[in-house]
């Protein structure tokens, strides 16, 4: 048997939680994460630049984490809103 909640039980999500969000987030981190690849590849065309790879690397990878935790909290929203609506005749 189908049960769905009453309206007063539910909660609310957040704003900075919302579908939207996320997605801008995700294109932002993978904006980034492009952005970091320059640097990496700008970094290794000059030797006196060798030195500073770390700061493209360490964004890339914190970008990187970003994007795989918004898109798999997004994927985790989806998947639960599927679950919801699915009717048990």
């Amino acid at each position: 048997m189908y049960y769905e909640e009453p309206f007063f039980k539910r909660t609310i999500m957040p704003w900075y939680q919302s579908n939207g969000v996320s997605i801008c987030i995700i294109v932002i981190m993978a904006a980034l994460m492009a952005f970091s690849v320059i640097g990496i590849q700008v970094a290794n065309m000059f030797p006196v630049w060798y030195k500073l790879k770390g700061m493209p690397y360490a964004l890339l990878i914190l970008s990187g984490l970003g994007l795989v935790i918004h898109a798999g909290r997004l994927i985790q929203r989806r998947v639960q809103k599927m679950s919801r609506s699915r009717k048990w005749y």
